[in-house]
């Protein structure tokens, strides 16, 4: 068994083994989502796929939003106690977890039977692919339980932190989804079936025998020193309810303004020249890969600060974080220069419209180093997260996702102009913005306090430290 231990005195190392297997793992999550809809695109004529597939995972996200902090909440306060060695409460809160997946997918297919055609109709689509949209979620609402509880295996394992573990079952997941789609597609269409249900249902079903393949291992290699249970009812007495019941509204209003502010994004990018909302939507495709690659190392923060936090250690909270960072502008800076000089023909991918090709190459060539911070600014978001901090979550949502991004977009387009130069140098002001309003909330309420967990001996100056 690979196993990090992630409260371990030698951070360079714990991060460096934890971070790049999740950075695999994060790529996989991307290509997985391009599942159901390349085969759909190969078994069947059907037209505007990517549109219907990418309003389905929208709205499912939408509804799921509003319950989902709860169980983040629960997975950051059991790596708290994982991390100080109270296995009665982890497994205690990992049992309670599993009830709230359950009770979380009962009161999705609820509300997305009731609510998901109107949730469809906010998106600007065709009839046709609002119909098939909604064809395709009249499954997956009801699989969705099955969805969450792989999910949230996999992230059982990722706190244990055993990274071998972690690639296999990743993989599997991935392996099973790819190879029984076109199936479920093919006998569809024999049959006279739906495909679009069919693929629908495909995902469900992989989901579950993903799912119950990873309670087995997690069983037959004994991850835990206990065995896995399930409960619904708190123990009031345990664990401190009130305190994840307050992370965990947090981290809802975190998850439902980034589907919020997204739409609001591009709302406010609709008021500038015809051109621009194409432009910018080609450059965060070109963009998307890289980022959604390394937010997900980047995620390694939150169960490393989560269980230092639990044992009190500042000093491998503080000497993590600053790790991450100035890895993130190391890596996010190698990752944009070939971005830079190949915008021009990645765009070309996405359109032939040399015009909006040439518009795309300005566009990045002027975000690019300052995308860099916006990336960088993760590394604090996920800090104050596994640091349970529901202030700075709340904080640090109004101000990535509305104040720092919205207002300089809106104050260019008034002031200033409406062109591609100008919309451009508004997003990089919010990368920038958003970076130190990041930092600043991050410094001012922990990295300063050195003596709020540690001992004298701990604040004194690591050889580690000097040369982090």
């Amino acid at each position: 068994m690979t196993k990090v231990e992630l409260t371990d005195k030698n951070i360079h190392n714990s991060l460096m083994r934890f971070s790049l297997p999740l950075l695999f793992i994060s790529a996989l999550d991307f290509f997985v989502v391009f599942i159901d809809l390349i085969w759909l695109m190969t078994l069947t004529e059907y037209e505007g796929l990517a549109a219907v597939l990418k309003v389905s995972i929208s709205t499912v996200v939408l509804v799921e939003s509003l319950f989902a902090g709860i169980l983040g909440a629960i997975y950051i306060f059991a790596n708290q106690y994982y991390g100080k060695g109270d296995m009665d409460k982890v497994r205690h809160l990992l049992s309670i977890g599993f009830g709230y997946c359950i009770a979380l997918g009962v009161v999705v297919a609820f509300l997305g039977s009731y609510m998901g055609d109107y949730l469809i109709g906010l998106f600007r689509i065709s009839e046709l692919q609002a119909d098939m949209t909604s064809r395709y979620l009249s499954i997956f609402w009801y699989g969705y339980i099955v969805v969450l509880l792989h999910i949230y295996t996999g992230l059982i394992i990722k706190m244990s932190g055993d990274t071998k573990l972690m690639v296999q079952l990743k993989v599997l997941a991935f392996a099973i989804n790819l190879l029984i789609t076109p199936l479920f597609i093919y006998v569809a269409i024999t049959l006279q079936y739906d495909p679009i249900k069919a693929a629908a249902l495909s995902t469900v079903v992989s989901r579950f025998i993903s799912f119950a393949i990873s309670l087995y291992k997690i069983h037959s290699s004994k991850l835990f020193s206990f065995p896995l249970g399930l409960s619904i009812v708190p123990k009031r007495k345990l664990v401190a309810w009130k305190k994840i019941l307050q992370v965990g509204i947090s981290e809802s209003f975190n998850s439902l303004s980034l589907s919020l502010s997204f739409f609001l994004f591009f709302i406010v990018v609709s008021f500038y020249q015809s051109h621009i909302l194409e432009t910018v939507v080609i450059a965060q495709y070109i963009t998307g890969f890289f980022q959604t690659l390394l937010l997900g190392a980047m995620g390694a923060l939150i169960p490393f600060v989560s269980q230092n936090a639990g044992q009190r250690s500042h000093v491998n909270v503080r000497l993590g974080v600053a790790w991450m960072v100035k890895r993130a502008f190391i890596v996010g800076i190698v990752c944009m220069i070939p971005i830079v000089l190949l915008a021009g023909h990645l765009a070309g991918l996405l359109t032939n419209n040399q015009e909006i090709i040439s518009h795309v190459q300005l566009y990045v060539a002027v975000t690019a180093i300052p995308w860099v911070c916006l990336l960088a600014s993760f590394a604090y978001i996920f800090a104050v997260i596994g640091l349970a901090d529901s202030r700075g979550i709340l904080w640090m949502t109004l101000w990535s996702m509305y104040l720092s991004t919205l207002i300089p977009l809106l104050l260019v387009q008034y002031l200033v102009g409406d062109d591609t130069l100008h919309v451009a140098l508004a997003m990089a002001g919010s990368y920038v913005a958003t970076f130190i309003g990041c930092w600043l909330y991050y410094y001012l309420s922990f990295e300063r306090k050195s003596s709020l967990w540690s001992s004298p001996q701990q604040q004194q100056l690591t050889v580690q430290e000097q040369n982090i």
